[in-house]
């Protein structure tokens, strides 16, 4: 070979050498070539986190009008931490389905972008045809403790001896004979033990009959309040839910006066009673005493010129006449003044107060106004909100007038889409009302509607994915049954369903893994 010749070999081989180092070098730092544009592109990746675990994740490329334009990658999540990674993508549109046999699949078309990690890690697969037991029938109304460990049944026509046998509710008005089994009684119903037993009858409040109101349990869920009316009296009884037999005490130095009974956490054998005040004459204004269950008496006012009260664990929080939201423990020997500028009261309008961890705001009517702990100012959230709950994380509030469903974001979150504090968002919106709403998870939410069941994710890119659950439910003797005049209970700590449709009770399996 000839000196010239070796020169341009050495050539050659020194530019291969160059352009395989610069692409190695570029390879290294993410860019890729696409053959499609010819042009250098830097890759994006997909970060996917589902429960339950081990499910089938497709990504499939689309274009602008949602056609497949390539090859679909399929993976599994993982069966330890239900995570999937996607690496290498082109930066486009695709269209992902999570799915797994006897759960709703999961769909959202979401886009990759350069040198990005686009992540959906708070994705739950909904079951199918989840299983509902009938724990109850000839059920009126149900009661949850607040450790939701105890379910208090109001059942009707039903014997004391805790009987199964199928009847007809039969109204009775005041003052009607007849046999004990045709007023209402209580049932505790422990759905860990799945234990139902008898606490009270109807006619052990009144022969002649009682209307229930109320029940309001102690913070430990083993006391309760009953609030009853008889013969056009309102009258309050006490029951301790570990004692038997009945141990029903009438609180007759409560009168009918009184409109909010709140259990004093540190002494649950002392109350806080909300009355009207006696020296105001179809106002708003209220006093506060409080109640001795021991010496059955109840105390000078604690505090006067009170609207609106709401207990909290180791404080009350009460809305004054003046517009002053205070703070106090339950003795209201120290007052903490909350907000600097009062809040404009007016006469004869409905008031409540809400706590939720630190988060604190009021009802006027049915506007929807929360506290700036920092400014001291009240700002307003919604002017029609009938059902408001906090998720479990405390970083959102979950609001409906009725109709229509939106979030707030109480602070800035981190996850994708990231959100700022005060953002809103719309989830849905149906023409028949939206009864009960609940925190399905941090990042789902459950509802019915039309006595449809619905269950509907936060996160709004590209569609919200809403489910309907179609509970498999039956009566007690085994017949199917409709699910119609629905009433729910998202249990959080049990990951349960419970349901009233139709007078019957029933209790899920359990929906998230």
């Amino acid at each position: 070979m000839t000196k010239k010749r070796r020169n341009i070999v050495f050539g050659i081989i020194a530019v291969l050498f160059v352009l395989t180092a610069v692409g190695a070098v570029f390879y290294s730092l993410g860019w890729r070539f696409d053959l499609e544009t010819k042009k250098p592109i830097q890759p994006g990746m997909f970060y996917f986190k589902a429960l339950p675990k081990n499910c089938e994740t497709t990504i499939t490329p689309i274009d602008n009008s949602g056609n497949a334009k390539g090859n679909a990658i399929i993976k599994k999540t993982d069966f330890f931490s239900g995570s999937v990674i996607f690496e290498n993508l082109k930066p486009q549109k695709y269209k992902i389905q999570i799915k797994k046999d006897g759960y709703i699949s999961w769909e959202k078309i979401l886009e990759i972008k350069e040198k990005e990690a686009t992540e959906a890690k708070n994705i739950y697969l909904i079951p199918q045809d989840p299983i509902f037991t009938a724990v109850s029938q000839n059920t009126e109304n149900f009661y949850f403790s607040p450790d939701n460990k105890k379910i208090i049944i109001k059942e009707i026509n039903t014997a004391p001896s805790d009987g199964w046998q199928a009847s007809r509710p039969v109204p009775r008005s005041f003052g009607e004979g007849g046999s004990l089994d045709e007023g209402w009684a209580l049932k505790l119903f422990e759905p860990e033990k799945n234990i139902k037993s008898f606490l009270i009858k109807e006619a052990d409040i009144s022969k002649s009959g009682a209307e229930l109101k109320e029940i309001i349990f102690s913070p430990d869920s083993k006391k309760i309040i009953i609030k009853a009316i008889t013969r056009e009296n309102i009258e309050y009884y006490f029951l301790d839910l570990d004692k038997s037999p009945n141990n029903l005490t009438l609180l007759d130095f409560i009168d009918s006066s009184a409109s909010e009974i709140y259990f004093i956490p540190e002494n649950l054998q002392k109350l806080l009673v909300l009355s009207s005040s006696p020296e105001e004459s179809g106002g708003n204004k209220k006093i506060i005493s409080r109640a001795d269950l021991t010496e059955k008496k109840l105390s000078p006012p604690l505090i006067k010129n009170i609207i609106a009260c709401q207990p909290s664990k180791s404080n009350i929080y009460c809305m004054d006449s003046q517009g002053f939201l205070i703070k106090s423990d339950f003795s209201f020997e120290q007052i903490d003044k909350m907000n600097l500028i009062p809040y404009p009261v007016e006469e004869n309008k409905k008031y409540a107060v809400f706590t939720y961890s630190s988060k604190i705001g009021i009802w006027e009517e049915n506007s929807l106004y929360l506290l700036d702990q920092k400014t001291g100012i009240f700002q307003k959230i919604s002017d029609s909100a009938e059902n408001v709950e906090f998720s479990p994380d405390n970083k959102k509030l979950v609001f409906s007038d009725g109709y229509e469903i939106k979030i707030l974001f109480l602070e800035k979150t981190d996850d994708r889409p990231e959100r700022k504090a005060g953002e809103q968002i719309f989830i849905t919106r149906y023409s028949s009302k939206i009864k009960n709403i609940f925190w399905y998870t941090d990042h789902y939410l459950i509802f019915n509607s039309r006595d449809k069941i619905k269950i509907a994710e936060i996160d709004d890119r590209d569609k919200i994915n809403i489910t309907e659950l179609s509970p498999d439910i039956s009566s007690v003797n085994g017949e199917l049954v409709e699910s119609k005049s629905l009433e729910i209970f998202w249990s959080q700590s049990q990951k349960k369903l419970f349901l009233l449709s139709e007078n019957a009770f029933y209790i899920s399996e359990k929906l998230i893994p």
